[in-house]
């Protein structure tokens, strides 16, 4: 009987035992699961922020780019003006009649035009000559994003 006792006890010595080991690992199990889901939590929050703002810029560069084909717009108005005006009116923006054809020869080499919207976009048009090639181009910004364009003329 004493002997039964003492198997008794150290059984449920043991017994004690096996059960706080583990609730340790429950516990340590419990941690390690909600640090690996906090984890994928975390990453998929960082790859959503920075694809929101890559979203942001590409509206932002459809922005700076439309500002810029309006550079160029108005570049293509002003050199149609400046093409059907007579030579006797051509101002400080329009080239004086050089091939005596009784008009105006375009916009002046030294042609810049730069307007700012009213939503912060903006442009910058200007008229380059070069030996053989006349372009306008025109550099639209808006925020930190700017788009450029350059079209020939003859």
């Amino acid at each position: 009987m004493i002997k039964k006792n003492i198997y008794k006890k150290y059984y449920n010595l043991l017994e004690l035992r096996k059960t706080k080991k583990e609730k340790g690992v429950s516990l340590y199990l419990t941690v390690m699961v909600m640090s690996i889901f906090l984890f994928v939590i975390f990453s998929l929050s960082v790859i959503l922020f920075y694809q929101l703002q890559e979203t942001t810029r590409i509206g932002d560069s459809v922005v700076a780019f439309y500002a810029s084909d309006s550079g160029i717009e108005r570049a293509l108005y002003d050199e149609k003006i400046c093409l059907y005006t007579t030579a006797d009116q051509c101002g400080d923006s329009c080239e004086k009649d050089n091939n005596e054809d009784g008009y105006c020869d375009g916009v002046s080499k030294d042609y810049e035009e730069e307007v700012t919207f009213s939503n912060g976009a903006k442009y910058k048009a200007k008229f380059n000559s070069g030996s053989s090639l006349n372009y306008f181009q025109s550099r639209g910004e808006f925020r930190e994003t700017s788009r450029a364009i350059q079209i020939s003329i003859p």
